[in-house]
């Protein structure tokens, strides 16, 4: 006579899911307090560089909620490839291999007066190709590629290799 055995549960997927959404979350919360705490103005591409988090971080809370967290992580890791892309870009803008993008550049017409010049540098947007906070001696950017590659790769681990939820 054989006993029923309780079912155990392993959701080491959605536990992998919501550990790399905390880590978007807090990415995005970083950032943000950076701009908006201490001053340090984004560029152009460090605003784009933010969208794969945020879609990765719906994409991941989403699949938890409907029960499917490795299609999250696929899409996460979809998210993160292509912003370590846009932030290889921006490095390689900082580095100075490649042209800056057009919305980089200002397009405002030349200034008419000291005081209308002294303005336009006051509100001038941050360019793309200068460096404004480094750490470590890697650029805002360049910890975004390297953070973007690792939750990458983070995601696609989850994704192959968590056992899946009973």
């Amino acid at each position: 006579m054989t006993t029923a055995q309780p079912r155990t549960t392993d959701r080491q997927d959605v536990r992998w899911a919501l550990a790399t959404m905390l880590v978007a979350i807090l990415t995005l919360a970083a950032v943000l307090i950076m701009q908006h705490g201490f001053g340090y103005e984004p560029c152009h591409l460090c605003i784009w560089e933010r969208w794969p988090y945020l879609v990765a971080g719906a994409a991941l809370a989403g699949s938890c909620f409907v029960k499917v967290p490795r299609l999250g992580l696929l899409v996460a890791a979809i998210a993160f490839a292509s912003g370590s892309i846009l932030a290889a870009y921006h490095v390689g803008i900082e580095e100075g291999l490649f042209e800056l993008p057009g919305s980089c550049l200002a397009g405002e017409a030349p200034a008419q007066s000291i005081e209308q010049l002294k303005q336009m540098l006051e509100n001038a947007p941050a360019r793309c190709d200068q460096v404004t906070a480094s750490f470590f001696g890697l650029s805002l950017a360049a910890w975004n590629l390297v953070l973007s590659v690792l939750l990458t790769l983070t995601s696609l681990a989850g994704a192959i290799w968590a056992k899946p939820s009973s």
